[in-house]
């Protein structure tokens, strides 16, 4: 069964909350970010071992939240569990045999963890990591030694107070897109503040404040007395998917048989032309094939008329189409 044994961190939850003659009430916990969906599980100590439906959750990372209330209404802290969901599939014939994960910078320093056949096993200690933004990147190797893609996963780690201020809530924006701040409301007893595996939004893609499929993530925390802590960036990086886009003008040169055809794309990476032109509505023949010049001389037949296309790809390979859309006209004379 695909389940998440919890009697480890539930013994942890026990011995934390049973100091003097206090019992066991319940047992209460959620996964990941949806705190609404949390279950309450009436228990004692005795029947503590409880099993976590996991079989539902998509493949890749994710996160047990819970905790433990005494019979005199008191809970125990909030505990977190990252763990990673695999899943075996019938149309590959290799499976997940490990995970292999690191933080921040420390890929030198990369752990490497069991898989077994789809069970979520797979814990991911953070317990020493300073509090502060972090960066958990991590990918699945199969049974053969193949890697998986790798993947990212961003976090707060925050210590739990035992006087003073805990932190209630955070505020997240991208690149310089404050007025489309999310805010979300946290458990002020939280040891691990994790979000989702963060995607990127369309708006802060190529949005100009942003530079080589990257953008800049934000991220400024509220305690339970109001002082909000200092704004924390990251940056993103994405998987570029978008053609770049060319732009073709046409100029009269000082000849009348001869015109000026000068192009650009709108991405950097995006360096590599080929140039296309068709006389009097006739197929298109390629005249200046990848090419890294932006410009060049066109002779042709004085009265005839000529269109003109340029395409280009950039470093990740998408490669634009050619388009009669995007043609560019001019009149010899």
């Amino acid at each position: 069964m695909r389940r998440l044994l919890l009697l480890y961190y539930a013994l942890c939850c026990y011995i934390a909350i049973m100091a003097g003659d206090r019992k066991v009430k319940c047992f209460e916990y959620w996964i990941d970010s949806d705190v609404e969906t949390r279950t309450t599980v009436n228990t004692s100590y005795e029947e503590i071992m409880q099993a976590v439906d996991a079989s539902t959750l998509s493949e890749g990372i994710h996160v047990l939240h819970y905790r433990v209330q005494d019979d005199q209404g008191c809970y125990s802290p909030l505990y977190s569990w990252t763990f990673y969901r695999t899943r075996l599939s019938s149309e590959i014939a290799t499976i997940v045999k490990e995970i292999e994960y690191w933080f921040d910078d420390g890929r030198e320093q990369a752990k490497r963890q069991t898989a077994s056949q789809g069970e979520v096993n797979i814990g991911v200690d953070a317990s020493d990591l300073r509090e502060g933004l972090h960066t958990l990147y991590y990918r699945p190797v199969d049974d053969i030694g193949r890697y998986g893609s790798l993947r990212l996963h961003k976090f707060y780690r925050t210590v739990p107070r035992k006087t003073g201020s805990n932190i209630i809530k955070y505020r997240i924006w991208w690149n310089n897109y404050e007025d489309k701040a999310i805010e979300v409301q946290l458990p002020g007893d939280a040891e691990y503040l994790y979000e989702e595996t963060l995607t990127v939004p369309d708006y802060a893609r190529d949005d100009g404040f942003s530079n080589d499929c990257s953008a800049r993530f934000n991220i400024v925390f509220t305690d339970d007395k109001g002082n909000l802590s200092p704004i924390q960036s990251s940056i993103v990086y994405y998987r570029d998917v978008i053609p770049p886009i060319t732009t073709v003008t046409v100029d009269k040169a000082e000849t009348m048989d001869s015109v000026i055809v000068s192009w650009s794309s709108n991405e950097k990476s995006a360096n590599i032309f080929n140039v296309y032109y068709s006389e009097e509505n006739g197929p298109y023949i390629l005249w200046k094939p990848n090419t890294t010049q932006q410009e060049a001389l066109f002779r042709g037949q004085s009265g005839n008329t000529y269109k003109f296309i340029v395409t280009s790809h950039d470093s990740s390979g998408n490669y634009e189409a050619m388009e009669e859309s995007k043609a560019v006209s001019v009149e010899l004379k």
